[in-house]
């Protein structure tokens, strides 16, 4: 009988944020007090993972549109099944932490500078194919 190796299961960015497109979609973003909403964007570090391996998940909060500074910055991003967050860290002040045993990150006011970028930065690791 021919058997054929099955792929390593990969994370990828596209896959990623296709798995967090409809979190996202419910996923309060808040930013207090603004005329026009920040640009938000995320990122991996690699693109691509295999199981148990990490990668960078990088959230920039880009207020460059804005002449005046952003305060109250507040959301709750839940990570799809199989994946876990840790150890994050943030350039934009406020609270960030990780709960549910890695499956959340929070993050709560934040605040980023006139016309200016800031970044929160996670740990990412997939645990299940």
């Amino acid at each position: 009988m021919n058997s054929q190796p099955v792929p390593p299961c990969r994370l990828t960015l596209p896959g990623f944020l296709a798995l967090l497109s409809g979190i996202l979609l419910t996923t309060s973003i808040s930013f207090a007090g603004v005329a026009q909403p920040p640009l938000v964007e995320m990122s991996l570090s690699p693109e691509e993972i295999g199981i148990g391996s990490s990668s960078e998940l990088t959230i920039t909060i880009d207020n460059s549109a804005n002449p005046g500074p952003i305060n109250e910055i507040d959301f709750t991003l839940p990570m799809p099944e199989g994946v876990i967050i840790r150890s994050p860290s943030t350039e934009c002040g406020g609270i960030v932490t990780v709960e549910d045993d890695g499956a959340l990150l929070r993050f709560s006011n934040g605040e980023v500078g006139a016309s200016a970028t800031c970044e929160i930065r996670a740990l990412v690791t997939q645990n299940l194919r």
